[in-house]
C-alpha cells in the first residue's frame, strides 16, 4: 500500500536518527555516509523511495540485530567492538585505495571497489601488453584474458561490464534475499580471483621467456590509446623496458589478490581447469 510523502519524509527522518545513534557507537557496523550515498543514488536513478526505505529500514534492523547478537556472545569481552572495528577498518583500508565503482545503491563496498580495481588493470595497466613483442601463443593467451577482464570488468558506453550488469539484475529482484544477493556477489569475487591469479601465472610465464629484445626500453608509439588513459599507462610504465613492465602489472595483480584476501583461488588456476574462466 503507497504511503504518502510526508509518511516518506518521517521516514527518512528517523532512519537518519538511527544511524546518527548507532554511528556514535559503532561508525563502521552503522555508516551514516554510506545510507546517504544509496539515497542520492536512488534518487538520482528515480528509484522507487519507498521501497527503497522500507528496504533500508529493514536492512539497519538486521545490521542491529546483528551487531546485538555477537555483542552478547562476547560481552565477557569488553573488547569485542574495538576488534571488530579493527578488523574491519584494517580490511576496508586496504581496499579503499582502489577506484570505487559505484552502480547500485543496494551494492556492497567490496564489490564497488573490487569493479574499479579490475576495471582500473584493464584499462590502465594491461594495454602495455600491446607493446611488448610477444609471439603467437603469448598473444592467443593475452586474448583470452582479455576476453575475460571484458565480461568482468570493463564499462560498454552508459553500461557496466557484463557481469556487473548481472549483478544488477539480481539486486533489483523483486523479493530477492540477502542470500541470493551475497551468493552472486560472492561468485563475482571468486570469477575475479581466478582471472587475476590466471594473469599472474601469465606474467611469470612471460617473465621465464628471457627474451633478448625485452631489455630494451618500452617504444609508447605504439600505444593506441588515447588522453588522459595513455597518459597515466606512460606514467605508471616511464623508463621501463619490457621485463620492467611485467614486473610493475604483476606486482600490482598480486597486490590486489592480497588486499582483497583472493590467494585461495590460486589453487583453482593450477588443479580444476574446468573452473578457470573461458
Amino acid at each position: 500500500m503507497p504511503i504518502s510523502n510526508q509518511e516518506i519524509t518521517e521516514l527518512l527522518s528517523k532512519l537518519r536518527e538511527k544511524y546518527n545513534e548507532y554511528s556514535q557507537i559503532n561508525s563502521v557496523w552503522f555508516d551514516r555516509d554510506a545510507f546517504e550515498e544509496r539515497y542520492q543514488m536512488a534518487l538520482m536513478k528515480r528509484m522507487n523511495i519507498q521501497a527503497f526505505l522500507l528496504a533500508e529500514i529493514a536492512n539497519f534492523e538486521k545490521t542491529k540485530e546483528t551487531y546485538d547478537k555477537k555483542k552478547s556472545e562476547n560481552e565477557k569481552d569488553n573488547s569485542f567492538s574495538q576488534k571488530i572495528d579493527l578488523i574491519m577498518e584494517e580490511n576496508f583500508g586496504k581496499i579503499k585505495k582502489y577506484p570505487k565503482i559505484e552502480f547500485h545503491p543496494d551494492a556492497g563496498l567490496e564489490i564497488m571497489h573490487f569493479y574499479g580495481a579490475l576495471s582500473h588493470l584493464a584499462l590502465c595497466y594491461m594495454p602495455i601488453f600491446r607493446i611488448i613483442n610477444l609471439d603467437d601463443e603469448q598473444k592467443d593467451a593475452l586474448l583470452e584474458l582479455e576476453n575475460a577482464v571484458e565480461f568482468l570488468a570493463i564499462p560498454k558506453g552508459q553500461m557496466e561490464s557484463k557481469r556487473i550488469e548481472d549483478h544488477i539484475l539480481v539486486l533489483a529482484r523483486i523479493n530477492v534475499r540477502p542470500i541470493e544477493i551475497e551468493a552472486d556477489n560472492n561468485n563475482y569475487l571468486k570469477n575475479g580471483g581466478v582471472f587475476l591469479n590466471e594473469l599472474s601465472a601469465y606474467t611469470e610465464k612471460l617473465l621465464e621467456s628471457r627474451r633478448d629484445e625485452w631489455t630494451t626500453p618500452l617504444n609508447f608509439s605504439k600505444l593506441f590509446v588515447e588522453g588522459s588513459r595513455k597518459k597515466e599507462i606512460i606514467n605508471i610504465y616511464s623508463g621501463c623496458t619490457s621485463y620492467g613492465a611485467i614486473l610493475i602489472i604483476k606486482h600490482h595483480i598480486d597486490e590486489i589478490v592480497e588486499n582483497f584476501r583472493l590467494g585461495a583461488f590460486k589453487s583453482v588456476v593450477s588443479s580444476d581447469p574446468d573452473d578457470s574462466i573461458d
